[in-house]
């Protein structure tokens, strides 16, 4: 993987393009369940061996992945990195957006013990006070910074492709989190609606975006739920959008994404945000809500031997067995 740094871009978008993509989400989750060959990406998952293909060969480029050759065989080995392993945190706080506002029946949720001993659930906090970050207390930083090269073309992928791909899970929606996440304009209409542009007009200027984009965008999130709006003026009604508890939940995703291409994609150190509550940059922590430790791939377990422990975190039964989850390549 080269280290050359490219033009300047937004580092969340940047992100967004390398995470914010259901099949490689589905891909990493089988690793850190233990995947390491072919055979056992294809025991869970329903996808054409293309996309498979193209999915482990962007982890690898983007450094996330390590593909070693197996003596007597002409398949490969796949572990993960320590920059995959970094991941986790990002999954884990897309994974706690769903159960707590979008739980599907029939989905298969990892059942992740955390080193206390609770199955885990997690929250956001601020690292300098330790508190959740709350509406009105976040001030954004717009800046662009240089990525670092990864020499891979990430390309647009459709959801609904993607339905009832999930072997795990007997569900046929896709997560809800990740059709958001997925969409560009979707993101950057919501990215609008949390810096306060909230008239339409405001929306499309600071976005970009044509005005059909927008109305397009602005109605999709309205019927998930990620947004309401208020009348403001009559003759002619014109309306304005806020972000619901659930929209502003997403930043809690976002923030551990973006600390994650923080420490991996750039060589730049600038904050996404500043924390009024305490002054300080808003850098996040993943902490169990259980006991308020740090949650990170290497102090969490699988309870995958205890239907119960599965059956805690959405009141369904997931009686699936997995490998134990993989050390790192070295």
């Amino acid at each position: 993987m080269t280290d050359k740094p490219r033009k300047g871009r937004s580092l969340i978008r940047a992100a967004l393009d390398i995470a914010a993509d259901q099949w490689t989400l589905l891909v990493l989750r089988e690793l850190y369940l233990g995947a390491r060959q072919w055979s056992d990406f294809t025991a869970w998952l329903n996808i054409p061996p293309a996309t498979l293909n193209q999915r482990l060969k962007q982890l690898v480029e983007t450094g996330c992945v390590a593909k070693h050759s197996v003596a007597g065989s002409t398949g490969s080995d796949y572990r993960l990195t320590e920059k995959g392993a970094d991941r986790f945190a990002f999954q884990m706080a897309a994974r706690e957006w769903q159960l707590r506002w979008h739980p599907r029946e029939g989905a298969f949720v990892t059942p992740w013990v955390h080193e206390c001993g609770a199955a885990l659930r997690c929250k956001t906090v601020c690292h300098a006070c330790g508190e959740e970050p709350k509406p009105g207390e976040i001030q954004f930083v717009e800046h662009s910074v240089l990525l670092r090269e990864t020499g891979t073309q990430l390309q647009p992928r459709r959801l609904s492709s993607l339905i009832g791909t999930d072997g795990r899970s007997t569900g046929m929606q896709p997560p809800r989190v990740i059709e958001v996440l997925g969409d560009r304009c979707a993101t950057t209409v919501m990215a609008a609606l949390m810096r306060g542009h909230q008239k339409f007009e405001e929306i499309e200027t600071w976005t970009r975006l044509s005005p059909a984009t927008v109305a397009q965008r602005l109605k999709k999130l309205q019927v998930m739920g990620l947004i309401h709006s208020r009348l403001y003026q009559q003759r002619p009604d014109r309306y304005e959008y806020l972000p619901s508890p659930s929209g502003w939940d997403l930043l809690a995703v976002t923030l551990q994404l973006y600390r994650w291409a923080e420490r991996w994609l750039t060589q730049e150190r600038q904050p996404f945000a500043t924390h009024s509550l305490c002054g300080q940059p808003l850098v996040a922590d993943l902490l169990c809500q259980h006991c308020g430790g740090l949650v990170h791939l290497g102090n969490t377990r699988l309870a995958t031997r205890d239907p119960q422990a599965a059956q805690s975190f959405d009141g369904h039964s997931h009686e699936h067995t997995s490998p134990a989850p993989q050390p790192m390549a070295t």
